[in-house]
């Protein structure tokens, strides 16, 4: 079996993989202040590590990337692959500086176009709301970075003195009639609306129909009300993950698992 692990800002999210089958699936806090032996209690207890043949990580959290390559290396007999450029990626990157893609956008890209095989715009809802395209022949075209839902919602109660945090959750009505409806309705729709202006510009600069795939967090909310036809695939890191580590996995790693 193969753990693929995606560390992002808010979320820590780790599938393990029997061949293409996603079999199980975790989702925890990012805490950027513990260590690796700190998270390793809550590892231990989740993961079947004895069953493991290898292991594949992402990050957009540096120290926490080493943090867990270490103590993986430590507790299993095993070496973490980590997605970085350097690795047989399977597409090509047409992006001025390819340091900076973040790697959660590169195993999107990658799942994206293995599963699909078609041009595709990846719409991913977490602590920022990415979009990157990739076209059908599998170049990887770059995109945009827009705050995300989350923390825009946390910046506009922590400078408004009359607004408190609410829950975010879609109203039956468009109109507000009260404060807490209102800001619902700002902050959904006024999301959602961003998103579909975001795809209709897209399409106005490239030469292909793209499959809209949403990814992320925050995906299944606004699935509900985007009005562009598009996919909802939750696990498209672990997916990407689970490619990338197929095409570099160490030739004593050549397994059915």
């Amino acid at each position: 079996m193969i753990l693929a692990i995606d560390i992002g800002n808010s979320h820590i999210v780790m599938g393990v993989y029997k061949r293409k089958e996603l079999v199980s699936h975790w989702r925890i806090s990012t805490q950027k202040n513990l260590t690796g032996d700190d998270y390793g209690v809550t590892l231990a207890n989740l993961i079947p590590l004895k069953e493991l043949k290898g292991i594949i990580i992402c990050s957009v959290v540096p120290y926490l990337e080493s943090e867990f390559t270490e103590w993986f290396k430590r507790n299993t007999d095993l070496e973490p692959i980590l997605l970085t450029k350097d690795l047989d990626i399977g597409i090509t990157l047409d992006y001025e500086n390819k340091q900076e893609i973040g790697a959660d956008r590169i195993a999107n890209a990658v799942g994206a176009y293995y599963l699909y095989r078609k041009g595709c715009l990846i719409v991913d809802l977490g602590t920022a709301i990415t979009f990157d395209l990739i076209s059908k022949e599998g170049t990887y075209l770059g995109g945009a970075i827009a705050p995300g839902i989350e923390i825009s919602s946390q910046a506009l109660f922590a400078s408004a003195d009359l607004l408190h945090p609410i829950s975010i959750e879609f109203p039956l009505s468009i109109v507000g009639k009260n404060t807490t409806e209102s800001v619902r309705i700002g902050i959904l729709y006024g999301f959602t609306s961003m998103i579909e202006g975001m795809i209709t510009r897209f399409k106005e600069k490239i030469n292909f129909i793209p499959l809209i795939v949403l990814t992320g967090g925050w995906a299944q909310k606004i699935s509900k009300v985007l009005k562009s036809p598009h996919k909802v695939n939750l696990f498209l890191t672990l997916e990407g993950l689970r490619i990338l580590y197929e095409r570099n996995r160490p030739p004593a790693s050549n397994h059915k698992s």
